[in-house]
């Protein structure tokens, strides 16, 4: 028996579609966006990445 080596075992890819992987980022995005706390800075990152997001997502419908 031999023992396999971690650079030989599987890499595990994500079953998600593109699109799909696009709109959980862009829920997960606004989820954190809605939590109280966050500093400005943090909450302009956000919303920065939630622009990008959306454009990304309307690519990928197209």
């Amino acid at each position: 028996m031999s023992a396999h080596s971690p650079t030989t075992a599987p890499i595990p890819r994500d079953p998600r579609a593109p699109l799909q992987r696009a709109q959980d980022r862009l829920a997960a995005a606004h989820h954190e966006l809605i939590e109280t706390g966050l500093s400005r800075s943090r909450r302009h990152e956000i919303a920065d990445q939630m622009h990008e997001l959306t454009a990304e997502i309307s690519n990928l419908s197209s």
